[in-house]
């Protein structure tokens, strides 16, 4: 339990570095640093438990290894006083005891290690019997090419650690790729095509609005009209605030906040 808390609380944090400019721009950092203290409090607490379950493991294991040193020299006293055992088999009877007892107490102290490695073998297991099983649909992807091409293995590229053998613009699309194949029901894209060329991030964006059944939040600066029309609602801020709110063609027809940003960037 403790080595699956570890992974865990090791994972959070790796994805908090990872992500801590968006923590920042969105203003979470004191959300986060509750969350950080919690899982924190979490962790300490079961290391308290699994110290403490290692303490009383070790107290029983010398109590036992004790115990059974103590009774083994009283009988075999007691059998020398009585006449039926001689010194040099009480001798011979208490070193087997003690080379009885010393293994014994080898494997209670190494129980908890043993249960903690449990995990990790499984792990180990999982790697070793590992099967390709990606996915593998019957309609070519629309980006596929591009992605590609500039790649000589193709789809079985290694993507690097966080995708560090990728471009930025390539992070984009796996990224919402991989939201469709999940059949995501919302997507939120802050500059989400920002990467990419215009050709591609108008292609991306409006087959990804062609989709019946997902809700997209886009966060944009990018003013084309043939995109901006196909969005129910568009809320225009300025200086942290809403100004205005509508779809594409009563904010233009307004002719106000929204109109003259748009014939600005157009």
């Amino acid at each position: 339990m403790l080595s699956k808390e570890l992974a865990n609380f090791t994972s959070k944090i790796k994805y908090v570095f990872l992500g801590f400019d968006v923590i920042q721009s969105f203003n979470l950092v004191g959300y986060m640093n509750n969350v950080f203290n919690k899982q924190n409090k979490s962790l300490s607490s079961k290391k308290y438990d699994t110290d403490k379950l290692m303490v009383m493991n070790d107290v029983i294991s010398q109590t036992l290894g004790i115990a059974v040193q103590v009774i083994s020299s009283f009988l075999c006293v007691y059998l020398v006083i009585t006449g039926e055992l001689t010194i040099g088999m009480l001798a011979a009877i208490l070193q087997l005891c003690v080379n009885f007892v010393n293994p014994l107490m080898g494997i209670m102290n190494n129980i908890p290690l043993i249960n903690s490695m449990k995990p990790i073998l499984k792990k180990l297991d999982g790697l070793y019997s590992y099967k390709n099983n990606s996915l593998r649909g019957t309609k070519k992807p629309c980006f596929e090419d591009k992605l590609t091409k500039s790649n000589s293995n193709g789809l079985e590229s290694l993507v690097g650690e966080n995708g560090a053998n990728l471009s930025g613009g390539q992070r984009q699309r796996i990224a919402i790729a991989r939201a469709i194949i999940k059949k995501t029901p919302g997507l939120v894209l802050d500059e989400g095509t920002s990467a990419v060329d215009m050709q591609t991030a108008y292609d991306i964006e409006s087959n990804l609005l062609k989709i019946n059944d997902l809700t997209i939040i886009t966060i944009t600066h990018k003013m084309s009209e043939e995109l901006l029309d196909l969005y129910d609602e568009i809320i225009f801020m300025e200086n942290g605030q809403i100004v205005e709110i509508g779809n594409f063609e009563d904010l233009l027809n307004k002719k106000k906040k929204f109109y003259n940003f748009y014939k600005i960037e157009a």
